[in-house]
């Protein structure tokens, strides 16, 4: 087969699995789809559109994993209940039965060391059990004596744990792109954003982001890849980076978009302004009182305005997006920045949501297991700019 029909024939596969993908992200079936865009990496690796619909899916199919198992924790409450009730029943049946109870102990203490410490066996001891027994010549899988001692395993784990730690210094996930499926699906999203992003400021240079060097397309994927890292930064409960992230996707939408498409700049705000709220101010690389009151007023100033030409869609709602921005700002003002004890309202999830579900969602309901925040400070280096 020459490499001209060969490649047809990728070209015709990559195709297809676009369609596919296509369907199945419009159908919310966001596993068979991440399959579909890990294929087409397979296929060809050098497209970072495709690692952004990939990452896109990985972070819907974690949201959906996140709330399909956000009742575990009850299980596991119950049953430690029950094992507490079994123990205190027991506890009790031990006061009564009384001295019985200690000779039952003594008579474990005898038969199971497990909750003891081994004995300690002298070298006159081993080598007797050695001379009497030849077990000197049997040996394990390796070759190795089954007595040859603390130094052989020693070894030997030292050297199985040299073999994980450059496995894990390697980046890849996997021998194919869907491996990516497996693991944690917002860490997967992370490492497919920051190839893509490498990808897309390649011809360009890092240090060219705020030049015209960038097509108007560039900025808007740019946009949307940051835009993602920040929703998948909240996940993670990294609010700082997510607040970092967000502003890079401010930042390349303002550039990009046409004036009647800027009504997304007020759903990329809230979730900064989410961010925000539990965004730790002793984090050295949290904003400061100034930057964070500027993008209030910011996003204060988009909403009023939308109210006043008439293009709010929930009026009730916006009104109450304002309410909440004058609390932060009165918070702000005292040197009191208030913790994100209260889940995002509604109105804001839904963005949330129809946004990484790709617009193809309508109204999203009982939306708290995958909104809600618990204020801890995740321990993360600093990963990116």
């Amino acid at each position: 087969m020459s490499n001209a029909t060969h490649k047809d024939i990728t070209t015709q596969e990559v195709q297809t699995l676009l369609i596919e993908g296509a369907k199945y992200s419009a159908s919310d079936d966001a596993e068979k789809a991440a399959k579909c865009y890990a294929r087409i990496l397979d296929l060809e690796s050098q497209n970072a559109e495709i690692y952004l619909l990939l990452a896109r899916c990985l972070y819907r199919l974690g949201l959906k994993r996140n709330d399909v198992f956000g009742g575990a924790d009850d299980g596991e409450d119950s049953e430690n209940d029950e094992d507490e009730d079994e123990s205190d029943a027991d506890d009790e049946d031990g006061e009564e039965n009384g001295d019985d109870g200690e000779k039952k102990q003594k008579l474990n203490s005898k038969l199971y060391q497990f909750d003891h410490e081994e004995e300690d066996i002298d070298e006159s001891t081993l080598q007797n059990f050695e001379d009497a027994t030849n077990a000197s010549a049997y040996v394990d899988a390796r070759g190795e004596s089954i007595l040859q001692g603390g130094n052989g395993q020693d070894e030997s784990k030292q050297q199985d744990e040299d073999e994980e730690e450059e496995q894990e210094a390697d980046m890849s996930i996997g021998d194919t792109f869907e491996d990516f499926l497996q693991g944690n699906l917002f860490e997967n999203g992370l490492e497919l954003l920051y190839r893509a992003r490498i990808m897309y400021m390649e011809p360009h240079g890092e240090d060219k982001e705020d030049s015209e060097a960038l097509s108007k397309d560039t900025q808007l994927k740019l946009a949307q890849l940051y835009d993602l890292l920040g929703d998948i930064d909240q996940e993670l409960e990294d609010f700082t980076q997510a607040v970092r992230d967000y502003e890079g996707s401010l930042k390349f939408y303002d550039k990009s978009l046409a004036p009647e498409e800027r009504e997304i700049l007020v759903d990329v705000y809230l979730k900064l302004t989410d961010a925000l709220r539990w965004s730790d101010f002793d984090d050295k690389d949290s904003l400061n009182k100034e930057q964070r009151q500027r993008h209030l007023q910011e996003l204060e100033k988009l909403i009023r305005s939308r109210i006043d030409e008439n293009r709010s869609k929930d009026v009730e709602a916006d009104q109450s997006h304002l309410e909440r921005l004058k609390e932060d700002q009165e918070s702000l003002k005292l040197d009191k920045p208030k913790a994100g004890k209260s889940l995002v309202p509604e109105l804001m999830a839904q963005a949330i949501l129809r946004q990484a579900l790709g617009g193809s969602q309508g109204k999203v309901n009982d939306l708290s297991k995958m909104v809600k925040k618990k204020k801890t400070k995740s321990s993360k280096g600093s990963r990116r700019k």
